[in-house]
């Protein structure tokens, strides 16, 4: 269906063809009485339009409620979760910051022990060297009775000295290998809160620039309701009542026309129906190019069930449920078989039964419901339950043409019967 395309050169063709009886671009002239016909049958096609297109603006306007209602419940939940991705980011912040302080203490403490190691080292080598050289001594003057009893007792001190000192110089080796342990579980486990940090981080970044989307398209979607609602007060309404005054002005008379307060009304009307038509145009055109068959949004069907990101239409039944393309057409089709039979059995002069219309309406009402386990119904099988209920009809029919067939040979059969028995008595009697 085309559609048709309301701007000034259109008024001007509706004007050109009242006052010059001749189409643009046609050389053919109209008579005054076909020429207002045509005029007001273009009238009348602009009215069509119009309301075509308040249709679809009403149409745009419950679209907009509902898909308002769904991106307000996923800002809502997004926040819910940025919330709990927050505390989540300070507890991991709060741990990343301990394990550096940890590990930084554990550094300091490898630093400190080291430096305490050197010390350790030294004099712990000064004690091996004064231990050989009281170990060589003793061993120098072990057969001298006196002096051997003297170097035995120096060597066991040195000895003594030397153990000790190794002692330490473990211990320190043992607190550095124990700190060094620290800072490599600590770094470990720096890494994996880290990657968990930068993984929240994310998720919390995507979740932000949803919620940007999210009330991007709340935004667009309102300007929208106040562009078409602004556009059907002052654009659609007005050129309305424009066609109106202009189809009441045509079809006045040639011989009424002519009065000067009429031509001067007539005028005034002109300019006006002029203007509304290229006002329209214009603020159609733009609409259609920002909130138009373009426009995409995110939903969740009410019949399937899925997440689509297309632009939705309202369920005809439940007005608040929004369909995909593919859910929206089954439904359509449902409906028109719907009539369909509804109008076959009325033609043929039956009702149908009322078990059969519950379980019909029954099973439409199901195809459009939210119920994901009928989501899968389509039209054959609506055809195939709708086929034993025409069965039904089509005998009933059959069965009553038959009975009256049988009526009639039977009054027949009786009429004759009674002829055969009156001509015997009457022969009888001669």
């Amino acid at each position: 269906m085309n559609t048709l395309t309301i701007d000034s050169e259109k008024a001007d063709a509706i004007i050109g063809l009242v006052s010059t009886g001749r189409v643009a671009g046609e050389a053919k002239s109209h008579s005054p009485s076909d020429a207002r016909k045509i005029a007001l049958q273009a009238l009348q096609n602009i009215q069509h339009t119009v309301k075509a297109r308040q249709k679809k603006m009403l149409a745009y306007d419950i679209t907009a409620d509902c898909l308002d209602r769904h991106y307000k419940a996923k800002i809502y939940a997004a926040r819910q979760k940025l919330t709990n991705l927050e505390v989540n980011l300070a507890g991991l912040t709060h741990a990343l910051a301990i394990l550096q302080q940890t590990r930084r203490v554990s550094e300091r403490e490898v630093t400190e022990h080291e430096e305490v190691l050197e010390q350790a080292r030294n004099y712990a080598q000064q004690r091996q060297n004064k231990k050989s050289k009281r170990e060589q001594q003793y061993n120098h003057f072990y057969f001298v009775p006196l002096v051997s009893r003297q170097f035995e007792n120096k060597y066991k001190r040195a000895s003594d000295k030397n153990a000790f000192a190794e002692d330490q110089v473990c211990k320190i080796r043992s607190a550095i290998e124990e700190c060094q342990a620290t800072i490599r579980d600590t770094a470990k486990e720096q890494k994996l809160r880290q990657t968990e940090f930068e993984e929240e981080t994310s998720k919390r970044d995507i979740i932000e620039r949803d919620i940007r989307e999210s009330e991007n398209m709340l935004d667009h979607l309102a300007k929208g309701r106040q562009f078409w609602g602004e556009f059907d007060t002052c654009q659609a309404h007005i050129l309305i009542e424009c066609t109106k005054q202009m189809a009441a002005l045509f079809g006045h008379s040639e011989k009424k026309s002519k009065s000067p307060k009429l031509q001067q009304e007539r005028d005034e009307w002109i300019s006006v129906f002029r203007l509304a038509c290229l006002n329209y145009g214009e603020c159609e055109r733009q609409g259609e190019e920002r909130w138009g068959s373009g426009l995409k949004a995110e939903f969740v069907c009410a019949r399937c069930n899925v997440l689509k990101v297309e632009w939705p239409t309202p369920d005809k039944v439940r007005p608040n449920d929004l369909l995909c393309a593919e859910c929206y057409e089954e439904t359509r089709t449902s409906m028109i078989m719907e009539k369909k039979v509804n109008s076959l059995g009325g033609k043929l002069g039956l009702e149908r039964p009322p078990n059969v219309r519950m379980a019909s309406k029954a099973s439409f009402m199901s195809s459009v419901s939210t119920n994901t386990n009928n989501s899968g119904r389509s039209q054959s099988s609506f055809l195939a339950e709708s086929k034993p209920a025409v069965k039904k009809m089509l005998k009933t029919l059959f069965h009553k043409k038959s009975q009256a067939l049988c009526n009639d040979s039977l009054q027949n059969g009786q009429s004759m019967n009674g002829y055969s028995n009156n001509s015997q008595h009457q022969s009888m009697m001669t």
